[in-house]
């Protein structure tokens, strides 16, 4: 408002990118913590533990590491042997390929040698001989520097070339795995020479040695390189130094035993379901709340068969396995909060309103349409949930029987869906009495065994130089503690509150509750379910630091997909031939792919809760 007391308006339109931009509040620390989080995803930033500069070789092994404080001297790689010693902290293994790095004897302050004159009579510094062969020269040639020999991979793997197993990735997707920013195209330019939009190669750096930097990765499938096959890790060994997965030591006429076990186990709950069908008499209120006859006992195993799901049991499992402890744990934290509010505030009142359904309480206070909309959507949500279940049982029959997954997720619909439709709520709550006291002793005991004769964490390895503890508490209290992978504590705590207050609505603990003897009933059967099935899955969230030990990416079996780094890549470690302070190194390594993207094993819990061979773990 001007002097005169008139008023003007100035048009104003936002910034084309306004929603993308963050909001800077003078002195409030946004920027700072911007900042923090940018340098926090930088993938490895090493410096000296005493100057606090860039880190160069000591003999004690010693580095900060993206802030934390590092020892390597202890760093123990079997293979060195085989581990290139003009190229330690690349950390590559024997070939006859030249070097990607035209100034290596630069960068690495060591002698550059010839690889090219290495032919099958080479032999290295443990007596392997350079295996040679067309094979070789042609996986190299499409996704690496051509070459026809190499060292075998250490282990049980018969040559260079990997065979891998698991198809899928798991922490990236396809357009992730696309390189179409400024920063590929830089190091795609850097890398290329000799052909359409780019300059002539040096002759110091010709195109035969050089590798380009990829468009997309894995590069399995020339016709379609940004999807994920088997074959991702066949140069897992060559271009990572990494040694080529080890095959799971159990075939499947090794589980015929546990195959029977869960036929007659599932036998077993099919004919209990359907001797129920008996006591349903055709009466509505028998096969929607059983009667509401229902005593403590009865309800408790019932209401903590449905927290101590295979979602909770196993899905907990695959997610600490893939990610981390508070992942996992997240499943029956949320769960278990959600039947003690319960218990709390809902279960005696649903119960004394003598209710078939839940939708039935919106009819009464709102009216049929009410009814009709609480039912669609309790139906659709309740269908999420029941997936999860059904393909935790077809994993297993599919896992032990070896069939496909889709074969072993019909026939568990078909028997669970056979005895539920026959006898009801009836034949679902006296069926969770046989599988509550089966299972939950058998994943209380087996949880206490796992935890005093197995390791419980992932250790320090040339895949995975930082290793691993029980619990990073970060990880639900830390936007950032799982970089890369985006807001690792809006993921967690989004999982615990949804399943805390959502479930509240859920169609399988409400209907529980009504069928309760008395309401008393109800409300302690949801409290005492609440906290002994929910620590049971806490403590059973710990059996995946052991998963991670024995089938993560510091184990023999971890696969990994070739060149899928970051431009700018540090690795640090203690390699080569040459023993300490001359191979302890933390070097930038520009355009270089000497790192992999893990590929969690979807099996992995299953594999090892079953394995029992004495080369198992």
């Amino acid at each position: 408002r001007i002097a005169t007391g008139s008023s003007f308006h100035v048009k104003v339109q936002p910034w084309p990118d306004a929603h993308r931009r963050h909001v800077f509040r003078k002195g409030d620390g946004t920027g700072r913590r911007i900042r923090e989080a940018i340098e926090k995803r930088r993938l490895m930033t090493v410096t000296d533990p005493e100057t606090g500069e860039a880190y160069k070789p000591r003999p004690d092994g010693k580095a900060v590491v993206n802030g934390k404080e590092m020892d390597y001297k202890d760093f123990a790689c079997p293979w060195t042997d085989r581990l290139d010693p003009d190229y330690p902290a690349m950390c590559l293994p024997y070939q006859n390929s030249l070097n990607p790095a035209p100034d290596v004897a630069l960068l690495f302050n060591v002698p550059n040698a010839n690889p090219q004159d290495r032919d099958g009579s080479f032999v290295t510094p443990d007596g392997t001989s350079l295996t040679c062969s067309d094979d070789i020269e042609h996986v190299t040639t499409a996704r690496w520097i051509p070459g026809r020999c190499a060292v075998p991979s250490p282990g049980g793997n018969p040559g260079p070339i990997c065979e891998s197993y698991i198809e899928d990735c798991k922490f990236s997707t396809k357009k992730t795995r696309e390189c179409k920013g400024e920063k590929c195209k830089e190091w795609q330019k850097k890398t290329r020479c000799d052909s359409e939009g780019h300059e002539a190669c040096p002759s110091d750096y010709p195109k035969e040695i050089r590798a380009p930097f990829p468009e997309s990765y894995p590069g399995t499938d020339p016709d379609d390189p940004a999807e994920c096959k088997k074959g991702d890790a066949e140069l897992q060994w060559l271009m990572c130094g990494i040694p080529c997965p080890e095959k799971f030591p159990m075939e499947s006429g090794d589980f015929m035993g546990l195959g029977v076990a869960v036929i007659i186990f599932i036998v077993i709950s099919a004919l209990v379901g359907l001797s129920t069908l008996l006591c349903v008499k055709g009466e509505v209120t028998n096969f929607f709340v059983a009667g509401r006859s229902l005593p403590l006992p009865v309800i408790f195993a019932t209401l903590g068969s449905q927290l101590f799901d295979s979602s909770t049991s196993l899905g907990n499992l695959d997610l600490g396995y893939a990610y981390h402890w508070w992942d996992g744990g997240a499943f029956p934290i949320g769960l278990g909060l959600s039947l003690i509010l319960n218990g709390i505030f809902f279960a005696k009142p649903l119960n004394e309103m003598q209710l078939l359904t839940l939708p039935d309480l919106f009819r009464k206070r709102f009216g049929p349409f009410a009814e009709v909309l609480v039912s669609t959507i309790t139906i659709l949500s309740f269908l999420f949930l029941l997936a999860g279940n059904l393909v935790g049982c077809g994993k297993i029959v599919s896992f032990l029987f070896e069939m496909d997954s889709y074969v072993g997720i019909v026939i568990s619909t078909v028997i669970i869906w056979g005895y539920s439709v026959t006898g009801g709520l009836l034949s679902v709550a006296y069926t969770d009495i046989i599988q509550a006291a089966i299972g939950w002793t058998g994943f209380f005991v087996g949880t206490i065994w796992i935890q005093n004769n197995m390791p419980n964490y992932v250790g320090v390895s040339a895949a995975y130089p930082l290793g691993d503890k029980p619990i990073f508490a970060d990880g639900i209290s830390d936007p950032d503690s799982y970089d890369p992978i985006p807001n690792a504590i809006v993921l967690n705590w989004a999982t615990v509150i949804v399943l805390a207050f959502g479930n509240l609505m859920a169609l399988d603990f409400q209907a529980r509750c009504m069928a309760a003897k008395t309401p008393r009933v109800a409300k302690y059967g949801c409290l005492i379910a609440g906290i002994f099935t929910g620590f049971l899955g806490v403590m059973n969230t710990f059996n995946a630091g052991t998963v991670r030990a024995l089938y993560g990416p510091s184990s023999p079996h971890a696969e990994f997909v070739a060149s899928s780094c970051s431009a700018d890549i540090t690795i640090v470690g203690c390699f080569g031939a040459g023993g300490a302070p001359d191979t302890c190194n933390a070097i930038p390594v520009p355009g270089v792919p000497t790192c992999g993207e893990w590929k969690p094993d979807p099996y992995a819990a299953l594999k090892m809760l079953t394995c029992s061979r004495p080369d198992c773990h």
